[in-house]
């Protein structure tokens, strides 16, 4: 439960790092927190990381009014990470060279990267590795006091877990499938402007055929350039997702027995025939428990971190002076 716990916050506040390059600006105090305080050369050095642009458009009212904005939202993020650090110190959080090896490992095992791959990838951002050593620190700190928190207060029983279950039932429920077959006429990447018309006409002569009421597998097994056309087109079931998309979006909005029109996708010219549509059904409780389980932690724990975090946080003596 612990472990399952501590790497939940770990992911929830991973996203929460500052930036480590900026501009050199002229320092004032923006915040006071718990007499600690917070400048604004590291407000912009946060700012800077997470800008995407948007405060480049509009007049010149609209742009001043845009940066107060990030400037505010910014501002508290950083006051939120402040009292967490002040609450870290407070509980005595303790983090190890190890525990920071470790987080690298995990790191570059789920980017599958090397030592210096990612070495490389920070000098790029222009993040030193001791630096980059240092964030790591600092959020493992964290996610180490939230897990203390959450895990004061957290219960995991049959009962709440069935609970979840019925008030999320949704989500434990087999995603609606549909069969369909369709006819391939395919579009060699380096086709020219008329060898693709010439491919259209084809798709649009096969189309006509079948709206004049030819088999539909027949002309799948003559004219498909797909493997499927062996089987007369058939692609058999499949979930929302798994195909390319804009064949899925036509391919869900059709009804069993209605033909398409001719679709292009980048493999070429389809023409689709729904077959069959089967509707998602309920999984038991039985076959879903660790699925409810975890997925009942991860909020459980998210909630009460964030419900602790805003008690604290109105319990501080925090001045703004943005």
């Amino acid at each position: 439960m612990r472990k399952s716990i501590l790497s939940i916050i770990i992911f929830l506040i991973f996203g929460l790092s500052e930036a480590i390059c900026g501009a050199t600006i002229i320092d004032k105090i923006v915040a006071i927190v718990n007499g600690e305080i917070i400048t604004l050369s590291e407000l912009e050095r946060y700012r800077s990381k997470l800008r995407d642009g948007s405060e480049a458009t509009g007049n010149q009212w609209e742009k001043r009014a845009k940066v107060f904005e990030s400037r505010r939202l910014i501002l508290d993020r950083l006051i939120e990470e402040k009292i967490v650090d002040q609450q870290c110190k407070k509980w005595a959080i303790k983090v190890s060279a190890r525990d920071i090896d470790t987080a690298v490992e995990d790191v570059k095992r789920l980017n599958a990267v090397t030592d210096e791959q990612l070495k490389m990838a920070l000098m790029a951002d222009g993040v030193s590795w001791e630096d980059y050593r240092q964030e790591l620190r600092n959020q493992i700190k964290r996610a180490k006091l939230a897990s203390r928190v959450v895990r004061q207060e957290f219960t995991v029983d049959d009962q709440r877990l069935k609970r979840f279950y019925v008030q999320h039932i949704e989500r434990f429920k087999e995603p609606d499938q549909i069969r369909a077959s369709h006819i391939l006429i395919m579009v060699p990447q380096d086709a020219d402007d008329l060898l693709v018309e010439a491919l259209r006409h084809k798709g649009e002569t096969i189309l006509e055929r079948l709206r004049l009421g030819e088999d539909f597998q027949a002309l799948a097994r003559l004219y498909s350039d797909d493997a499927s056309a062996k089987n007369g087109g058939d692609l058999g079931f499949f979930k929302s997702g798994e195909l390319l998309p804009e064949f899925e979006r036509i391919t869900f909005n059709l009804q069993p027995g209605q033909l398409s029109g001719l679709v292009r996708t980048k493999i070429g010219f389809h023409i689709i025939k729904v077959t069959e549509k089967r509707e998602g059904a309920i999984i038991p409780y039985e076959e879903v428990m660790e699925k409810v389980k975890s997925r009942y932690i991860e909020e459980e724990s998210q909630r009460l971190y964030k419900a602790w975090l805003q008690k604290v946080k109105a319990e501080s003596f925090i001045e703004v002076k943005l």
